[in-house]
C-alpha cells in the first residue's frame, strides 16, 4: 500500500493564542477565572528519577471586590489544605477549550502579594506559585 499524502493547502491553520486560556482553581478557593492575568504552562525535566514537573506560576489581578488577597490569605488560615487540581485550559478562535492541562496532587509554595507605589498607577498583582506532581494533557 502506498501512504496517503495530504495536500497541506488544505488543512486549516490557527495556531494557539497566549492570549485565549482559562484557569479553574477549585470552587473552595473563590478565586473566580477573571482575575487570572497569565499563567506559566507546564514544564517538565528528565533527570535519573525519571519525569519532574517544574513550579508553575499564575499572576492574578487583585480586585476590590472580591478580593484575590482575601481569599488567598483565606487558604493560608486553612492549616490542612489538602492537594488540589488545577485546570488550565486553552481556548480557541471561538471560546472553545483546544487544549487542557490538567495539573494534578498540587500544593501552593509561594504567594507574593504585590508591591505598592505611590509613583505608580498600575493594577495591583499577585503571583502565586504552585507545584504539581503531575501533570496530565487531557487533549
Amino acid at each position: 500500500m502506498k501512504p496517503e499524502i495530504i495536500n497541506q493547502e488544505k488543512i486549516a491553520y490557527e495556531p494557539k493564542k497566549e492570549n485565549r486560556f482559562v484557569v479553574e482553581f477549585p470552587d473552595g478557593f473563590n478565586i473566580p477565572k477573571y482575575v487570572v492575568k497569565s499563567a506559566t504552562y507546564p514544564k517538565c525535566i528528565f533527570g535519573e528519577m525519571g519525569v519532574e514537573w517544574e513550579p508553575i506560576t499564575f499572576r492574578m489581578y487583585d480586585p476590590v471586590a472580591p478580593s484575590t488577597s482575601q481569599a488567598l490569605h483565606e487558604l493560608i488560615l486553612t492549616t490542612d489544605l489538602q492537594p488540589f487540581e488545577v485546570q488550565l485550559k486553552t481556548l480557541g478562535p471561538v471560546g472553545d477549550v483546544v487544549e487542557h492541562w490538567k495539573l494534578i496532587d498540587c500544593k501552593i509554595k509561594c504567594i507574593d502579594f504585590g508591591n505598592t507605589d505611590w509613583a505608580i498607577d498600575t493594577d495591583r498583582e499577585i503571583t502565586v506559585t504552585i507545584k504539581s506532581k503531575n501533570c496530565q494533557l487531557q487533549f
